[in-house]
């Protein structure tokens, strides 16, 4: 059973940032290239939602994160689930992925047309690795509220229109975006994201980070 990145999110359209990484055949630049961020207004307001109403959507995800382990395993017993706390949306991966390996579980990853190696979240083998899921959805949580369409229009209109575009300038090639309306409409399991292939990890990443910097960054 493939459990997505996002899956906890899936059914209360809760924000998750789908993070790429992985190689490509792009060689670093002598030096980081940078190109003009569009001026795209200000960020739209999020919705407002009271304190109870963002714990009842935490515990919404956490019981859709149990029936996740229960329509695979009926006789699975529940433990004690503890919340570390709210992520933000654009580290909700990296931290959810970082959750995943410390409880040693495999990251699945997938190969785009381009050559990128990106990951798709972790394969469920037995039901100790549901659990273990389960235990990592409950602790890392995409901090309220959940971004709105407007918000993830914008958030698109960014790395299309300046961060897969900056990247280029420095030679480093990313699958071409889906169209903005499907993107809006598949969130949080959009499955793309501009990447840096084989700078990771490099001195060179950082100075391409700095001129080409993510949102919210």
């Amino acid at each position: 059973m493939h459990i997505p990145a996002s899956a906890r999110l899936l059914a209360l359209a809760v924000v998750g940032v789908v993070l790429v990484s992985g190689c490509t055949d792009a060689q670093a630049p002598a030096a980081a290239s940078s190109i003009e961020i569009p001026d795209l207004g200000p960020l739209p307001a999020s919705d407002v939602l009271t304190p109870d109403q963002i714990e009842q959507e935490r515990l919404a995800g956490v019981e859709a994160s149990w029936l996740q382990v229960t329509g695979s395993y009926p006789d699975a017993v529940r433990p004690d689930a503890a919340f570390v706390g709210f992520t933000p949306g654009y580290t909700y991966v990296d931290a959810l992925d970082e959750c995943y390996i410390d409880s040693g579980l495999a990251l699945d990853r997938k190969t785009d047309e381009v050559g990128v190696s990106r990951r798709t979240g972790t394969t469920v083998r037995s039901e100790a690795d549901a659990v273990a899921v389960y235990l990592c959805q409950t602790a890392v949580v995409v901090s309220p509220p959940p971004m709105n369409a407007a918000q993830i229009g914008y958030y698109y209109d960014y790395l299309t229109e300046f961060l897969a575009p900056c990247y280029a300038a420095n030679d480093i090639g990313n699958a071409a975006a889906p169209e903005r309306e499907t993107y809006i409409a598949s969130w949080p399991s959009t499955g793309w994201f501009p990447g840096l292939g084989d700078l990771y990890g490099t001195a060179a990443a950082a100075a391409v980070i700095d001129a080409c910097p993510k949102p919210f960054s």
